[in-house]
């Protein structure tokens, strides 16, 4: 199962080409969530993809609404914008995981709603781990594409984990409150082994990791304000 969010502007700019892909190149479900599905329907009707309001997971409004106090859990701060401090904006597809892991045992793949999948793939990287993803050693992790494996005996160890840092508002206690700090923090506290797909990765090579992964070969994406670039996308061939 495949797995992502997006709201209306990011469905019309790069959402739909991901889920035209996605339905091209992947065999199996598509779940997509958004928190504004009252105000609108995506144009994407097809057998493959299902649509589930944000507002509906259990904790998310709370959340939002404990957000909804000070504009510094969205990144507004007196010095401008930080992404790192973006509680809000990066909660939402931690929500649509939670979710998700209740649907249906199995592997469940996150795939930010920026990105392309460019061939077919089923995504079998796991390697008999509960997770994959795309560790940085000093660093963060990042976050574009993960591997969950609900039916692994390490699975629930985790989840238990990653749901806390957010029912429990741990998440704002770590230095960084977005999803890439929770799953960080979840893996060392649970100690499970995972697939780490960039392992070779140094803090002097480049962030965007993925294209240097067994990933590249299966995933564009269009991270930070290249999303916003329509132009970009269209140039993206989909055999």
């Amino acid at each position: 199962m495949i797995v992502t969010c997006f709201h209306k502007k990011g469905y019309e700019t790069y959402g739909k080409r991901m889920l035209e892909s996605a339905i091209e190149h992947y065999d199996g479900d598509i779940v997509a969530y958004s928190e504004d599905f009252d105000d609108w329907c995506p144009d994407i009707q097809h057998e493959k993809v299902s649509y589930r309001p944000l507002q509906d997971i259990y904790g998310y409004e709370s959340f939002m609404g404990y957000c909804g106090r000070s504009n510094i859990f969205s990144g507004i701060t007196p010095f401008g914008y930080d992404y790192n401090h973006d509680a809000v904006k990066f909660s939402k597809k931690v929500f649509a995981q939670f979710d998700a892991f209740t649907l249906e045992p199995g592997k469940i793949i996150w795939l930010d709603a920026d990105s392309v999948i460019q061939k077919p793939t089923q995504f079998d990287f796991f390697a008999g781990k509960a997770l994959f993803h795309l560790g940085r050693e000093g660093f963060h992790t990042e976050s574009g594409v993960v591997g969950f494996d609900t039916e692994h005996p390490d699975f629930d160890k985790f989840r238990e984990l990653y749901v806390k840092v957010y029912q429990k508002g741990l998440i704002f206690t770590l230095p960084r409150w977005h999803d890439c700090a929770a799953i960080d923090w979840a893996l060392e506290q649970s100690g499970i082994p995972v697939h780490n797909l960039s392992a070779d990765w140094k803090p002097s090579d480049d962030l965007d990791v993925l294209p240097t992964t067994l990933l590249g070969e299966y995933i564009k994406h269009y991270k930070g304000k290249r999303k916003w670039k329509s132009n970009d996308l269209e140039s993206v061939s989909i055999q």
